[in-house]
């Protein structure tokens, strides 16, 4: 397989009766092909989106996109919960 090859999961990390779950190569990939992968990922602020794409290798999944972006959306508000601690 090349490069913009799309992974399709014959037995997908979950599984739900029906539900065919496709893998890409990365975030790259993710956000070329699927339309509302890539609404979601463009809706978010671009600090986040910036986070995300720092560990794109990782994400393969819709699933793991939303994953990936709410826990850089807490691990964020915890920093400044602790920062404001700190004043």
């Amino acid at each position: 397989m090349d490069d913009t090859s799309l992974y399709v999961g014959l037995q997908p990390r979950t599984c739900y009766a029906g539900v065919i779950t496709f893998y890409y190569k990365n975030l790259n990939m993710l956000v070329a092909s699927s339309k509302s992968a890539g609404d979601f990922f463009f809706s978010l602020p671009v600090e986040t989106q910036t986070r995300l794409a720092d560990c794109g290798a990782l994400i393969h999944t819709a699933a793991d996109l939303h994953l990936y972006a709410d826990r850089v959306d807490k691990h964020a508000r915890a920093v400044r919960l602790a920062d404001n601690l700190l004043l």
